[in-house]
């Protein structure tokens, strides 16, 4: 059974129901699926598995990945592979999207207008995503093997053009590859009346009925069930485009990488330049990383070639099956095709993880933003507490400040009227007096006290004044 089937709609209770009762319906043909015991384990097991399970897990990796992007994106991350991760981690958000919508129609009843959705875009939108996060993983080993093996000429063409565009370069083809080989996925779905037989149960008289009614159904159409299309496109071309191909790349790829690396350990007692020595570990860093995620891509995507090339086997016994109205999957590929779908799911939300066990600059990233958020949640509170205790302790210091200002200015004040009728007093004592007194003495020093007490109080002002500036500046 393959990824995105519509044939996958058939592993709902009602469908399963309608299988089984077709067996009894049809008597001189012997149903090879599952029994009714066992479609009942695998509804109950696929509900848990592709419909709660499968939800917190793609909940998860969509929003690591949310966060991996400007991590990613961040200056000290800045490469051509990192890039190459920031488009993988979208593009296998767009996928969990699309498994988790596959998870809730097969497994959640829905809307016939979701069917409508889900036959002429999701369905075709979901295979061409997953094609398109198939080949994004090679293109990493294509970029890793390029940067270990032809250091020289990858940093040359690297510096020559724009990091976005050589991303664009590896993209763009794969984009265009995945819809032209999907196209004809248009015309698999098809809308048709359909005749079925139901049991009511009538309550009054406790009895059951075998009642007949049609129904419109999602189905596969005639080009879906055509010989040829389904051996040459739906089995063959499928398995070599979306298995053999990728499979057989990065398993070669990687290997040559992985000779590269290790021939560096061997040189690794030879001097070289520090920036040299730093930019093979770099590389080795993200070879490691390109590994984990091979490693984990290959075990996630098998158990999907194991259910392609089983379809392929059988398709004679299959398509004999469906036009009998019976299920024709057996029941070990039943279980296997619901944990494809969730490992699928797993795969895309699990990058996240492998950038932090092995990354330190995404880890010391990662870490300083958590941190930068924790301020900032908790900056309110410490902004209030401390512009509370700022306000009381420079305000009552700033009143202290005022009281003392206004009882100098009063005593200069007062200074100065005293001295200023001692000055009018000693003029006016000065008329009386002969010529041998002179008041020039008493009135230059009286005038001379009053500047210097001017003087003062301009200079308490002028502290006053720099002490509000600097309370304000420790407030704001």
């Amino acid at each position: 059974m393959m990824q995105g089937d519509i044939y996958n709609q058939s592993s709902t209770v009602s469908s399963t129901h309608d299988s089984i009762t077709s067996k009894e319906l049809n008597p001189s043909y012997i149903c090879e699926g599952p029994t009714l015991e066992e479609m009942t384990f695998y509804v109950s097991m696929a509900w848990w598995l592709e419909g709660f399970i499968q939800i917190i897990v793609g909940c998860f990796g969509f929003i690591a990945n949310l966060i991996a992007i400007p991590i990613l994106y961040s200056k000290e991350m800045r490469s051509i592979f990192n890039r190459l991760l920031i488009s993988l981690a979208v593009i296998d958000n767009v996928f969990i999207l699309c498994n988790l919508s596959e998870g809730i129609r097969n497994n959640i009843q829905t809307r016939i207008y979701y069917d409508y959705i889900y036959a002429y875009f999701l369905y075709q939108f979901h295979n061409m995503t997953l094609c398109v996060t198939i080949y994004v993983t090679v293109v990493l080993a294509v970029e890793r093997y390029r940067a270990v093996w032809r250091p020289i000429e990858y940093h040359n063409s690297i510096n020559s053009v724009n990091p976005w565009r050589r991303v664009a370069h590896y993209l763009v083809p794969v984009i265009i590859f995945s819809v032209i080989f999907n196209l004809s996925k248009f015309l698999e779905p098809e809308f048709r009346e359909v005749r079925e037989t139901v049991e009511v149960h009538n309550v009054t008289l406790n009895h059951t009925f075998l009642v007949n009614r049609t129904v419109i159904k999602l189905t596969p159409s005639d080009i879906r069930m055509n010989d040829d299309y389904v051996l040459w496109y739906s089995n063959v071309a499928r398995l070599i485009v979306t298995g053999i191909i990728p499979f057989a790349a990065l398993t070669y790829l990687n290997a040559r990488i992985y000779t590269v690396i290790k021939r560096r350990r061997r040189l690794t007692n030879r001097p070289q330049g520090a920036s040299s020595a730093a930019q093979k570990a770099e590389e080795t860093r993200q070879a490691i990383v390109l590994f984990i995620i091979v490693i984990l891509f290959l075990v996630c995507h098998t158990p999907r070639i194991i259910l392609n090339i089983q379809e392929l086997s059988t398709l004679r016994i299959i398509k004999e099956s469906l036009k009998n109205h019976c299920y024709g999957f057996p029941y070990w590929a039943l279980i296997c095709a619901s944990i494809s779908r969730f490992l699928m799911t797993v795969n895309s939300s699990s990058n996240f993880i492998i950038y932090c066990f092995m990354c330190k600059p995404f880890r010391d990233i990662l870490f300083a933003n958590i941190k930068c958020s924790l301020d900032r949640i908790s900056l309110p509170k410490c902004y209030s507490s401390s512009t509370h205790l700022e306000s009381q302790t420079p305000k009552d210091e700033n009143d202290h400040i005022e009281v003392l200002v206004d009882e100098l200015h009063i005593n200069h004040q007062g200074s100065k009227g005293e001295l200023m009728n001692c000055c009018e007093e000693e003029e006016d004592q000065s008329l009386n007096l002969d010529a041998s007194t002179s008041p020039n003495s008493s009135i230059g020093s009286a005038v001379l006290k009053i500047n210097e007490l001017s003087f003062e109080d301009s200079q308490i002002q002028n502290a006053n004044t720099e002490y509000k500036r600097k309370v304000l500046e420790t407030m704001l």
